[in-house]
């Protein structure tokens, strides 16, 4: 435990790999309160800043898949091509 606490005072200049592998560490030894520090002393800008990047690829990715599913005809033998239903009109 000593270690730990003489380590600590260095969270805040973890890379946010080296953060995710000690709080997943800490979690699966069940280390409450080791998880907490190495969240609690995450510096705001970088915790931003790679949710920014995850968020924005995460955008590039669904924008891919969907170009790619909507952009090239179905080759044959696959699922039909997708055609609105016609619209009926309301029975009262």
């Amino acid at each position: 435990m000593k270690n730990t606490n003489q380590l600590r005072r260095y969270y805040d200049r973890l890379t946010a790999v080296e953060r995710v592998n000690l709080v997943l560490d800490a979690q699966e030894r069940g280390d409450e309160a080791e998880t907490y520090a190495l969240v609690d002393s995450c510096p705001l800008a970088e915790c931003l800043k790679t949710e920014g990047r995850l968020l924005a690829l995460g955008h590039v990715a669904a924008l891919l898949v969907i170009q790619r599913d909507f952009s090239e005809p179905a080759p044959c033998g696959t699922l039909p091509a997708w055609k609105p239903e016609p619209q009926r009109s309301a029975v009262i």
